[in-house]
């Protein structure tokens, strides 16, 4: 259950860029923008991820092996390193994501 929401939650955020391009592709100014956003990690991270999930399969993430029952499947996957939680990396992506997202609404509409 715990891969189904983080692969969601990539699928779904890569979606949020998708969906502003719609909007915005056509407003003045909008190539320039969104070009500089390209290099961002967020948005590198997002479609990196989302494309390997919906064209080869679960994400690169690596995994950590416990036979501690208290651990929770959020303490054992990461992408950036084993003190990183998955969760922590979705995370700070998607922040930054609403941030591009607030920031083209305000700019282009």
């Amino acid at each position: 259950m715990f891969e189904a929401f983080l692969e969601a939650s990539i699928v779904f955020g890569r979606t949020a860029i998708h969906r502003l391009q719609s909007e915005f592709k056509r407003s003045h100014g909008w190539k320039g923008w969104f070009d500089k956003l390209r290099a961002d990690a967020a948005m590198q991270f997002f479609r990196v991820q989302r494309d390997y999930i919906l064209k080869e399969g679960p994400p690169k993430v690596g995994q950590i092996i416990s036979f501690n029952p208290t651990k929770m499947a959020s303490e054992l996957y990461y992408f950036e390193s084993a003190d990183i939680p998955a969760t922590d990396t979705v995370r700070r992506h998607l922040q930054a994501l609403a941030a591009f997202v607030k920031e083209a609404r305000a700019k282009f509409r």
